[in-house]
């Protein structure tokens, strides 16, 4: 999603769009999956949401165990009306 994608105007007031974490867990798990087959940790995911949306999204926080890998993608609210 491009920059101007993560706004919308409504009764002419410009709101930054948000996240919800079902989309931040499921990024997470990806990269988590990633990191254990890569044994390296990617620096973003991509995730196709319900909506039809295609998103980018970094991966903030990643470990790589002897057992297994937990990684952390930043939630991003947006603005509430």
């Amino acid at each position: 999603m491009n920059d101007s994608a993560w706004y919308v105007e409504i009764e002419g007031k410009k709101w930054r769009r948000g996240l919800t974490t079902g989309t931040c867990a499921a990024a997470a798990a990806k990269a988590a999956l990633i990191a254990l087959i890569q044994q390296t940790p990617p620096k973003s995911v991509e995730i196709n949401t319900p909506a039809g949306l295609n998103l980018h999204l970094p991966v903030a926080e990643c470990r790589i165990g002897p057992y297994g890998a937990s990684c952390g993608v930043v939630k991003q609210a947006g603005d509430d009306p």
